[in-house]
């Protein structure tokens, strides 16, 4: 066994900016846990509690490391004024990596195999891409900015609160292949609980980020192509019409491919003090991505009432990348619901998705997203949206799965009297960690914005929300309002807020705020008086707290999961006084 197994040392490492996952699984190299202690600001002599012994000889071997040694060189234990340190990747490797032994794949329902380091976990995903020829330049462009930009570190600010080892140390995961399965009538019957019925003719459906045609519906959409309406289907069906001579899905693809290219902090110079962190992660779905729903409408298109793109995970130990671009042309309007759930005994899974957005003048796009995978499911989504003149994005968001969830959320507001309305609910219990970062930019003048954020955290579990609003100098008049409410209904829940305004301009109206709290035990009373039970009053006051959001939504099932969900929570309560909140 390794000194760094004692029981003193590990709860002092607990307390460090270092994640203890990492520290432990780099046993094998003293090399790479010095060189993260050092990296991430630590003082290694106060941070040894393991006795005299183990401090003097953790540090001779610390005053015997060459500078270079571990994933290229020493990063400064300071950010510089204008970037902040982030380990590089595929460059400048050293024989303290080379040496290191492979990473051993284990089989299906297995323990999670750690990882030496978080580089060594993207560099293993980033190395067998799926093989799409169409898709080439994505791959090989993607594996590029993965170098360049690096990956997540707990001394980057959008990673600070996040458990990255959790995030990025299953060394066994693989990629998902195409769903041999995904016509089973027992899949179907699993999916089917699913899918809106108000989309019935325009349900697009993805097993393991690999389009099904068995488990879809497009009869609605199917001749869009044909009368120059757009598009809404799959990528690869898209490219082999426009292969086959169809003008009208060759412009839908010459459009879907350029907005392919953009990926949110790579395609635009980001502030690294302010930024979502979504660059390592969208570099890593365009270096492996296997397919993408392409939705393309214009002011003619006829569409029913609702689209839904529902993407589906077999779990059984893979990562998938699903991958959604929606281009809605001038005056059009779209009702957009985006689904993720997971099936199947084994559900553990790494989703790593990525949206396009591209509103144009005076689109509308009303956009239900639901975030409902389960079991130890990994989940992490990059939203990227442009609004022009005119265009309304109205967002309703509701995250109820996964034991680890990160969703980053960017919108760029680029034309007079563009509006955007963001509204998020997070539901977490038991050891779910839920973790949502928001930039709202406004660049162009009179642009409106509406952030509501819900928090209901129980158990264990913890909520993060950094949530942003830029007002440029050119964006006089903009009128943004953003608040953050949390619900602490165990004492050992955790919830962090950083709500923040940045205004440039003078002429704005412009609010945020936080607030946090239990139960009220008036009202509790008060519905107990009235001959409610304490469980009944406690589930009533929870729905409550999310019900303005929730009935917004289009699909009545979801709905009814919500409730489940709130159910769940309720009976597993155990009266709480305060939990452990944190705002900045």
């Amino acid at each position: 066994k390794s000194p760094l197994s004692s029981k003193g040392v590990r709860k002092t490492l607990e307390k460090t900016r270092a994640g203890l996952f990492e520290v432990m699984a780099g046993a094998q190299s003293w090399r790479k846990v010095i060189v993260l202690l050092l990296a991430s600001g630590c003082h290694v002599a106060a941070w040894v509690g393991g006795g005299a012994g183990l401090r003097s000889r953790f540090l001779r071997r610390a005053t015997a490391m060459p500078l270079d040694s571990a994933q290229g060189s020493l990063p400064a234990t300071q950010a510089s004024s204008e970037e902040e340190m982030s380990p590089p990747l595929f460059e400048g490797s050293t024989s303290d990596l080379e040496e290191a032994p492979a990473t051993e794949v284990l089989s299906v329902g297995a323990a999670p195999a750690p990882v030496s380091s978080v580089a060594d976990w993207f560099r293993t995903m980033a190395a067998s891409p799926a093989k799409v020829p169409l898709l080439a330049e994505k791959h090989a462009a993607g594996r590029a900015a993965l170098a360049a930009h690096g990956v997540p570190s707990k001394t980057q600010e959008p990673w600070r609160h996040a458990p990255i080892s959790l995030f990025f140390g299953d060394a066994s995961l693989r990629h998902a292949g195409a769903a041999s399965t995904s016509g089973s009538e027992e899949l179907a019957g699993e999916v089917a609980g699913y899918l809106t019925d108000q989309a019935s003719g325009a349900q697009l459906v993805f097993v393991d980020g690999r389009f099904s045609p068995e488990l879809s519906d497009l009869s609605a959409c199917g001749d869009m192509g044909q009368k120059g309406e757009g598009y809404v289907g799959s990528l690869s069906t898209l490219a082999e019409a426009a292969a086959d001579g169809d003008e009208n899905a060759g412009a839908s693809l010459r459009r879907a491919l350029k907005e392919l290219d953009y990926l949110p902090e790579i395609s635009y110079k980001a502030d690294y003090r302010t930024r979502t962190g979504s660059a390592p992660l969208a570099a890593l779905n365009q270096a492996c991505f296997g397919d993408c729903a392409v939705i393309d409408v214009s002011a003619s298109s006829e569409l029913p009432g609702m689209v839904q793109v529902l993407f589906v995970s077999t779990g059984q130990g893979s990562i998938q990348h699903p991958r959604l671009v929606m281009c809605a042309g001038e005056g059009s309007e779209l009702n957009l619901t985006q689904s993720y759930c997971s099936v199947g005994q084994d559900s553990r899974a790494f989703t790593n998705a990525l949206t396009r957005l591209k509103l144009g003048e005076g689109a509308t796009v009303r956009h239900n997203y639901l975030q409902e995978t389960c079991g130890s499911h990994l989940f992490y989504e990059s939203v990227s949206a442009n609004v022009a003149e005119g265009g309304t994005h109205e967002v309703i968001t509701f995250s109820t799965g996964a034991d680890q969830t990160r969703i980053n959320y960017d919108s760029f507001l680029d034309g007079p009297g563009a509006k955007d309305e963001l509204e998020v609910v997070l539901l977490s219990s038991g050891r779910q960690f839920m973790d949502l970062h928001s930039s709202l930019t406004h660049a162009a003048p009179d642009t409106i914005s509406r952030q509501q954020h819900r928090n209901v955290v129980a158990d264990r579990a913890e909520c993060v929300f950094k949530g942003r609003i830029r007002v440029d100098q050119i964006a006089q008049g903009t009128d943004s309002e953003q608040l953050c409410r949390s619900l602490l209904l165990a004492d050992s829940a955790r919830v962090t807020m950083m709500p923040s305004l940045e205004i440039i301009a003078d002429q704005v109206k412009c609010s945020h705020g936080a607030t946090v709290a239990d139960l009220s035990a008036e009202e509790l009373f008060y519905l107990q008086s009235r001959g409610f039970s304490k469980e009944e009053a406690r589930a009533l006051l929870i729905k409550a707290a999310v019900v303005a959001i929730s009935c917004k939504l289009d699909c009545k099932k979801a709905q009814a999961r919500i409730v489940e969900k709130i159910a769940d929570i309720t009976t597993r309560m155990v009266e709480s006084t305060s939990g452990v909140y944190s705002s900045i």
